[in-house]
């Protein structure tokens, strides 16, 4: 009896045991491997986020670590501004505050001088529309004092943009940027104006000054998107250009001064600057949760495939520091030769399509480096063809005849050749029947004979990849005034 009795009594603590945690694991074996997997997907989640936390706060201490501003904040120390009263910006901007109103009116009533700043596409040569001509000078007769003003102010030598200060960057408003190219827009249509009525120093004057305008974005420490704005205003002003010189026998003087401006924006510039205060701009708005939703939002390739990786804590810090590792490789590769640089983007571009589609903001900001880095490289290319042909131009003026080859040029006219940006080898020349063509090969680095699209078809699909300019011979010069019925 004593012996069944202790038999008992030893079993009772087991049998307690197993109904605490233990007899419960075993008597539920799939839940408790269920409970098991989700701790342990919890613990590889957080563990996963502390570690992209980490990476991100050790690239951050790199940029520190290499001296290179870091925030809006450090950029401003470098760049803290310029007087106002030196500054073209603000002088152009207050000259055209007339012509502005009348194309956006306050009130934000219509306006039928709503798209009169965009000139018509023209090739060299041909006419404007008598109906649209006649707007135009009504337009333009509004303020002939604004006119004067801004042209006062295009000749200011510095300029500064306020807005590319303040933050957070992606929820200002920019007016001074679509402000400064309608600026623009209206010394062209002015120039315009020039052509059609037969006033050569008109044409000339507006068309240097629109030039002097496009510097305005030249400002140290400019951001990508102010060198794609400052390429488009310089192709308007380029192509005006085309339409003075094929409208007139321009004099020397007068070609000087045009070759003056082109000379400025023919040079190269690292986009390094440009790239770092992007970089700034990104650091200052991750913080802010709507500034990934708008990235997930624009780049609608990418959110067709991740449109919930966002909601995920995880996915975002890894973004996050994936994006600044991006930044430091586009950064260290564009310190490179200007011929390199079109093969750099391409790769850039490659590369992109391995980045992981939770990395959503890193694959949406090297795209956007690239369109507006070849489109200023296209720009600089055109610039160097305009100058080559504007020197012919003078050559011809002084020989009566059009120069064989650039390499005549030199040193009365030119420097040096000028370079195609794109392989390094000097601008193509041409002498053809109607005049003289310059041409650099453009973005897809094949040279198609200078087939650019200001001699094609408007209409051409695809649009031909080389850009140029095109002087016609002086006999078909003469322009006489249109009048409209």
């Amino acid at each position: 009896m004593r012996y069944v009795s202790n038999s008992h009594e030893s079993s009772a603590p087991r049998s307690r045991a197993r109904r605490g945690l233990l007899g419960w694991i075993i008597g539920h074996p799939k839940t408790s491997i269920a409970i098991a997997f989700l701790l342990l997907a919890a613990g590889a989640y957080y563990g996963i986020e502390y570690l992209a936390e980490q990476r991100f706060e050790r690239r951050i201490a790199d940029i520190r670590a290499k001296g290179e501003p870091l925030t809006m904040e450090d950029i401003r120390r470098l760049d803290p501004g310029i007087p106002e009263e030196e500054n073209m910006t603000t002088a152009l901007l207050k000259a055209a505050r007339p012509f502005l109103d009348l194309i956006q009116p306050p009130d934000g009533s219509p306006s039928e001088f709503g798209v009169i700043s965009n000139l018509p596409q023209l090739k060299p040569g041909e006419r404007a529309k008598p109906e649209y001509l006649a707007s135009a000078r009504r337009f333009i007769e509004h303020s002939p004092d604004a006119l004067t003003e801004m042209h006062e102010a295009a000749r200011m030598e510095r300029a500064w943009f306020d807005w590319k200060w303040k933050s957070p960057y992606f929820h200002t408003q920019l007016p001074e940027l679509s402000q400064t190219g309608r600026a623009s827009g209206i010394l062209l249509l002015d120039s315009l104006l020039g052509v059609e009525d037969g006033n050569q120093d008109r044409a000339v004057r507006s068309l240097v000054d629109s030039l002097r305008v496009c510097r305005a974005f030249d400002s140290p420490w400019q951001n990508v998107m102010g060198v794609g704005l400052r390429t488009k205003y310089l192709n308007n002003s380029i192509d005006q250009a085309g339409r003075v010189v094929s409208g007139f026998t321009l004099n020397s003087g007068e070609i000087e001064r045009i070759k003056q401006e082109l000379r400025h924006f023919s040079r190269y510039r690292s986009p390094s600057e440009s790239i770092l205060v992007d970089r700034a701009v990104h650091i200052d708005s991750l913080a802010l949760p709507e500034y990934q939703e708008m990235i997930y939002g624009i780049n609608q390739s990418v959110r067709s495939r991740a449109v919930d990786w966002h909601q995920l804590s995880a996915a975002r810090a890894l973004d996050a520091a994936r994006s600044l590792e991006r930044f430091r490789q586009v950064l260290d590769e564009s310190d490179c030769s200007e011929s390199e640089m079109p093969a750099r983007i391409d790769e850039w571009e490659r590369q992109n399509s391995s980045i992981p589609d939770y990395c959503v903001m890193t694959r949406y900001w090297v795209p956007a480096f690239g369109l507006n880095l070849r489109r200023q490289h296209a720009a600089i290319g055109r610039a160097r063809a305009a100058l080559a042909a504007f020197a012919a131009e003078e050559y011809r003026l002084v020989n009566n005849d059009w120069p064989d080859n650039l390499d005549m040029l030199v040193p009365d006219f030119l420097d040096a050749a000028p370079l195609d940006p794109f392989d390094g080898r000097p601008i193509r020349y041409e002498v053809i029947a109607e005049g003289i063509k310059t041409w650099s090969i453009g973005e897809d680095r094949t040279d198609e004979g200078g087939n650019f699209e200001h001699l094609a078809n408007i209409a051409t699909k695809p649009r031909p990849s080389d850009v140029g300019f095109f002087i016609t011979n002086a006999e078909y010069r003469v322009v006489s005034p249109q009048t409209s019925e």
